[in-house]
């Protein structure tokens, strides 16, 4: 269950590059990432850099800590104030890999991005519905 749950965390990814890094340069958010079951979603916590060029391309690095590991490189365009996504991830502590989808809504000073995400892949054998946040960090 544990590994299954995890797998749904990682929202957030294009898998070429992922690696064992931590999100490169620009706006860090702090990341929370709730799935599972009703009464028993488990939570999963990290960083994640999120930038969005002049077409409304995403890119991103994604670095899930707790309560594993999970690695993902943040894709998808936003259209009309509203991020898709579907990008891959990877659970280096459990040697799986598997797919992140779903949408946010994108406020215009993107301090907090939520939205909802559906987990997938070797990780996630059933696909895992949640919910996730990315909270804009203070400038240090």
């Amino acid at each position: 269950m544990r590994a299954r749950v995890l797998a749904a965390v990682l929202v957030v990814a294009g898998m070429a590059g992922i690696s064992a890094q931590t999100p490169a340069a620009g706006p860090v958010y702090d990341v929370s990432i709730l799935v599972g079951p009703a009464g028993q979603e488990a939570a999963y916590t990290g960083t994640t850099t999120f930038s969005v060029d002049a077409k409304g391309m995403v890119t991103g690095t994604m670095a899930i800590v707790s309560p594993t590991t999970v690695k993902a490189n943040l894709a998808g365009w936003i259209e009309k104030g509203e991020w898709t996504f579907e990008y891959p991830y990877e659970m280096t502590d459990q040697g799986c890999m598997g797919v992140l989808e779903g949408t946010a809504k994108i406020p215009a000073d993107k301090k907090v991005i939520s939205g909802a995400v559906t987990i997938g892949g070797d990780c996630a054998p059933e696909p895992m519905n949640g919910t996730f946040t990315f909270t804009l960090q203070a400038k240090k």
